[in-house]
């Protein structure tokens, strides 16, 4: 997604700076300059890179594209489940850890958070 804004920025700023100038748009339009370009950077990033590092470079376009792992609701539960947890700490004091997921295993009001911390099953 911020990918995909980005770009319409960069393209929007660029345009429009050169546009508010004094410049003819249709000047810009060389669709045949692009793929010279286009294609001078991915044949110079393919000359220089070792093939571990396309292929990494090439599953991570592929993950900016595709967007965040974590919904907001993953969002969401995780600071209910922090503030359970700083309340808890602040009502009988700093617990060692241990004790702290011993009692999150035995409380019922709990079981709804245990799915998100992996150390902890229910």
């Amino acid at each position: 997604m911020f990918v995909i804004v980005g770009s319409v920025v960069v393209f929007a700023c660029v345009l429009g700076g050169y546009a508010a100038m004094g410049g003819k748009l249709y000047v810009l339009w060389q669709p045949f300059e692009a793929v010279i370009i286009v294609g001078a950077a991915i044949g110079a990033f393919i000359i220089g890179n070792p093939k571990f590092v396309i292929g990494k470079a090439a599953g991570a376009m592929g993950h900016a594209l595709k967007g965040p792992k974590y919904s907001k609701d993953d969002y969401l539960e995780l600071l209910s489940l922090m503030y359970a947890i700083f309340k808890l700490a602040k009502s009988k004091g700093c617990w060692p850890s241990n004790r702290i997921s011993k009692t999150l295993r035995r409380a019922t009001s709990w079981r709804s958070f245990l799915h998100s911390i992996p150390i902890i099953t229910p």
